[in-house]
């Protein structure tokens, strides 16, 4: 089964140039978009199963257009593409609930597992910058959990699902996703994906 994807970038040689790295036998790219503006409307009009976004482009750049897309579709799965990898570019996309930040360095064989694990629900971020920039978020925060949303959290950081925490812990999963709720306010953080990476950190697993 061949999977779509959208690859958004300003310079045709970079669209062309990640096309060719794409395992043609697993992907196949549906449409390309030069900047955010059009990447929405491709988006929106082509549904693809996965977007390819470049970080920084003329008129809206791709963290903006990825922002009004997971709004549209908090669902979609978009990849940053950058050149560079600075924090505060890693800490917004993380932010935003996008599924992974990759450099344009990356190979095929890498671009390709990224892109696998994105479709099976995993997220791709470079782990080092990522705990560096969530601790330097933290360092000086103090965070009360209890002993039962520390004990959830555990669970996040292993990749569990909601269902499976629930049976872990025999209750239902609506009193798992209220524990959930109390940690991400708690921490200061909008998804599973910080509230993994602050429990990874500091060893909760």
């Amino acid at each position: 089964m061949q999977h779509s994807v959208l690859i958004v970038d300003d310079h045709a040689l970079i669209r062309e140039g990640v096309t060719s790295l794409l395992d043609s036998e697993q992907f196949t790219v549906i449409g390309e978009a030069g900047d955010g503006d059009v990447a929405i409307e491709k988006y929106n009009e082509l549904k693809p199963d996965v977007v390819l976004m470049d970080l920084k482009m003329p008129n809206m750049s791709g963290l903006d257009a990825a922002k009004e897309i997971l709004a549209q579709d908090p669902d979609a799965k978009i990849v940053m593409l950058s050149v560079e990898l600075t924090e505060a570019d890693l800490m917004r996309a993380v932010d935003l609930s996008v599924k992974g930040y990759l450099l344009k360095t990356s190979n095929s064989e890498a671009l390709n597992h990224a892109l696998n694990l994105v479709l099976s629900g995993e997220s791709v971020f470079p782990s080092e910058a990522l705990i560096r920039g969530m601790n330097n978020r933290h360092q000086a925060q103090e965070v009360g959990l209890t002993p039962r949303e520390e004990e959830i959290l555990r669970y996040i950081a292993r990749g569990e699902s909601n269902k499976g925490i629930a049976r872990s812990l025999d209750v239902t999963e609506g009193t798992i996703k209220v524990h959930i709720k109390a940690i991400l306010k708690k921490l200061d953080m909008n998804n599973r994906t910080q509230a993994a990476i602050y429990a990874y950190e500091r060893g909760l697993t």
